[in-house]
């Protein structure tokens, strides 16, 4: 009873340290290239090399499922058996289904003490007709397997520890599954939408497989990445051409975005591929997303083959250098993939070291002109921003013929882009959250620039595009009260919107007031410091009092002016009028009356002084 509890506990340690290891390795790894761990189709080759039953071995039984008998159990050795256990050297057990089913493994488990050497592969169909859909031993312990024909092969082989016969215990669970026969979501890739995703929220909806198939010549290649850690009992199959019981060219059973190895699925020349999923349990902890293309670059053109480039997280930044020597129609687009399962602000940082010629960054992997998906582009080096924050998952950097780039990209969350500090020559980008998709969610968001100090900066801002629908609003103003420069975009438009104004700081407010909307995008530059000057109300203020003042200032000179004018008129009116000088009448010093003729003679001589008057009597009475 005791021991039985040790082996117990250890199985159960040794499911939580495997677990525990998994997650670590997934912290620590620094691997950058699209990543999956897959098995390849291959062919088994067992025969019949299962063992002779002797006295110490006794090989499990094969097993037959059907309508009746859905469930079934192999089992080589009792966990809890207290006697003597068998000693195989390898054994071969056959799962098989009726017609129109698959055989699922929903729990496999195996304890091999000392035996580092001894395994249990599990082979897909029966024979050596199938490949390995997994391998069990020690260090990978516990599985869930979905067979893609109606039958499954298990093969125990101890190794170089058969001679030693030490205890070793495998457990499997397996059951009829239904052959699936739902119509297929088919897409056509084009020379105008040479890409195609599938991400996981397609994965979650009821159909399970999709075709997707190239233009006539071309050939469909696949690329993965996300995360499987915690899908239980989950398998991809990846089929060339549309048959979904045609050839398999690879199953996915595990998927991490820190693990090596790249996939390099390639349709034939049927220009075709399917892809079938099997969810197993804890769907909704996973995150699977595909991408489809038909493009190939040639390193003669593009200076390399690569096209699809990864960072995740847990990952340091992915360079990427790429050059276009082609003629006016060739195209060397690069997608750049950020990766975080549990990020509710996806982003990246882009960081151009050096650029010749220009380039054009889109959101999404569409990149057609109509379809208005472009984030920003450079035509040279000097309009480069750099770093610049974009908000997003997937995107697409496309060159023009002759030119050459060098960049960087890593993860970033998008919600860093609530406000920065800058003066003289900054710049940078403003984006909703989820330009370039429509928006299922309502947004209210807001960014502020602040200056350096307290000066005030002549802020150049270009709206790119902007898709606000009916309802939504986008705002642009000033935050201070020395400049209330403000203005509201409604409705959408593309590159057709241009601000300039002095102001310490700015705001962007955007407020989606429902959804549908892809939202917005606008580039700021930071120009030299500018004065302060008026405000438009300090304006009013100042003229409407400037105009005052004059009002009175008039009605002050006309008063006086009119008041001058009086005064003249009087002065003018008392000149007007001849004085009449009355001459005293004098004693005559002969004693006797002046005559008539002589006091008249004296009276008309206004022009003289009185002196000289009265000389002049002097001199008539002489």
């Amino acid at each position: 009873m005791i021991q039985n509890q040790i082996v117990y506990f250890l199985i159960v340690f040794g499911m939580f340290w495997q677990i525990l290891a998994n997650s670590t390795s997934a912290d620590i790894s620094t691997q950058t290239e699209l990543a999956i761990d897959i098995t390849k189709a291959q062919q088994s080759d067992i025969g019949s090399s299962a063992q002779t039953n002797t006295s110490d071995c006794k090989c499990p039984d094969n097993v037959d499922l059907n309508e009746k008998t859905p469930n079934g159990e192999i089992s080589y050795n009792e966990q809890k058996s207290k006697s003597s256990f068998v000693c195989c050297t390898n054994c071969v057990s056959v799962i098989s289904a009726p017609p129109g089913y698959l055989v699922e493994v929903t729990e496999s488990i195996v304890y091999f003490e000392n035996a580092p050497n001894t395994s249990l592969t599990i082979w897909n169909g029966n024979g050596n007709g199938g490949y390995v859909l997994g391998k069990l031993d020690n260090d990978n312990f516990i599985g869930a397997f979905l067979s893609t024909v109606n039958a499954m092969t298990l093969t125990f082989d101890a190794g170089k520890n058969a001679s030693t016969c030490s205890r070793v215990y495998y457990n499997i669970v397996a059951r009829l599954h239904k052959v699936l026969t739902p119509s297929p979501t088919s897409h056509s890739l084009s020379s105008d939408q040479p890409f195609h995703l599938i991400t996981n929220k397609d994965l979650n909806s009821s159909s399970p497989y999709w075709t997707v198939t190239a233009e006539t010549g071309k050939q469909v290649h696949l690329y993965l990445y996300g995360d499987t850690f915690d899908w239980f009992g989950g398998s991809i199959f990846v089929i060339d051409g549309t048959n979904v019981n045609g050839t398999i060219i690879s199953q996915v059973t595990q998927l991490s975005a820190t693990t090596n190895g790249s996939l390099n699925a390639t349709s034939s020349s049927g220009g075709s591929l399917t892809i079938l999923h099997e969810a197993g349990s804890y769907l909704n902890f996973f995150d699977i997303n595909f991408l489809f293309t038909q493009l190939e670059n040639d390193p003669s053109q593009c200076g390399t083959s690569d096209l699809v480039f990864l960072t995740s997280d847990s990952s340091p930044a992915t360079n990427v250098q790429m050059n276009n020597n082609g003629n006016s129609t060739a195209t060397c687009p690069a997608v750049l993939i950020t990766y975080a399962q549990y990020s509710s602000y996806p982003g990246m940082q882009l960081s151009v070291s050096s650029l010749q010629g220009s380039m054009v960054l889109y959101g999404g992997v569409d990149y057609r002109q109509s379809s208005n998906n472009e984030i920003i582009r450079f035509s040279s080096m000097y309009e480069v921003i750099s770093p610049v924050k974009v908000a997003g998952r997937v995107f697409v950097v496309l060159l023009a013929p002759g030119s050459v780039v060098n960049l960087n990209f890593r993860w970033s969350s998008s919600q860093s882009f609530d406000s920065v500090y800058g003066g003289s020559g900054g710049k940078g980008l403003i984006m909703s959250e989820n330009f370039p998709y429509p928006n299922t969610n309502s947004i209210n968001a807001g960014f502020r620039f602040y200056g350096s100090g307290n000066d005030h900066y002549e802020y150049s801002i270009n709206v790119l595009r902007y898709d606000l629908g009916s309802n939504g609003s986008l705002t642009i103003k000033s935050t201070y009260s020395d400049s209330d420069f403000s203005k509201t975009l409604t409705s959408n438009g593309v590159n057709n919107t241009l601000m300039q104004f002095c102001a310490y700081s700015f705001a962007v407010n955007y407020n989606s007031n429902g959804v549908g909307q892809k939202g917005f995008v606008l580039r700021y530059d930071v120009g030299k410091a500018c004065s302060r000057g008026l405000s438009p109300n300090w304006i009013c203020i100042i003229a409407s009092a400037a105009t005052a003042f004059t009002a009175v200032a008039v009605r002050f000179i006309a008063y006086f002016w009119l008041r001058g004018k009086l005064r003249s008129q009087r002065n003018n009116a008392n000149s007007a009028v001849q004085p009449v000088h009355y001459v005293p009448s004098q004693p005559d010093e002969r004693g006797t009356r002046p005559s008539y003729e002589e006091a008249m003679m004296h009276s008309t001589q206004t022009a003289s002084t009185s002196s000289d008057r009265h000389a002049s009597v002097k001199t008539l009475h002489a």
